[in-house]
């Protein structure tokens, strides 16, 4: 990672950057010029882990995250967005739960709120169970997914129900049904 010295005092990381313990304050008041991936297997974030740090880039989280403790998302500005792999709602609950360990934090809770009105909380891209720095996806969920050399994980396989809600009646789709013993 590069470190700089800014003249606002903040320490400024110009490289994606790996999160890969729940320690507290880990990055607290730092500028972030890439993306923030939580690594596979962190359970936590500790308190203050990303507090008032400015992100230029997305903040990844696996689903390994099961707690985001007081403040760990509170920042000072995010220009990309947050991707839960559990899911928007359940990544935003995670970060109210934490709000609420000390009385008082409407900032915490306040923040949580500007970050969902906002739009900022995203779901991984269909079919990717492991995303890394630039988006890029290098696990895909099932067989029924192909990852590409450009990391996308483009669906091979549908299911007859899958299927009906891609289909439209328009005289424009082209089915083919292989059988397999």
């Amino acid at each position: 990672y590069a470190f700089l010295y800014g003249s606002n005092g903040r320490v400024t990381m110009n490289a994606d950057v790996l999160f890969n313990n729940k320690g507290e304050f880990v990055f607290e008041g730092a500028n972030i010029n890439g993306d923030v991936i939580i690594s596979d297997g962190v359970t936590g974030m500790g308190v203050y882990a990303l507090g008032l740090t400015r992100i230029d880039g997305n903040i990844i989280i696996p689903q390994s995250v099961e707690k985001i403790h007081l403040d760990s998302l509170y920042l000072d500005s995010l220009t990309g967005q947050i991707y839960c792999a559990s899911g928007i709602e359940n990544c935003y609950n995670m970060i109210i739960a934490g709000c609420s360990e000390m009385e008082g934090r409407t900032e915490c809770f306040n923040s949580a709120q500007n970050l969902l009105n906002s739009k900022k909380f995203s779901v991984y891209p269909d079919g990717c169970e492991k995303l890394e720095a630039n988006l890029k996806c290098t696990k895909c969920k099932s067989s029924s997914f192909k990852l590409e050399d450009d990391g996308w994980c483009l669906r091979k396989i549908y299911t007859p129900a899958e299927a009906a809600e891609v289909l439209k009646d328009d005289n424009n789709n082209s089915v083919t049904i292989t059988f397999k013993k």
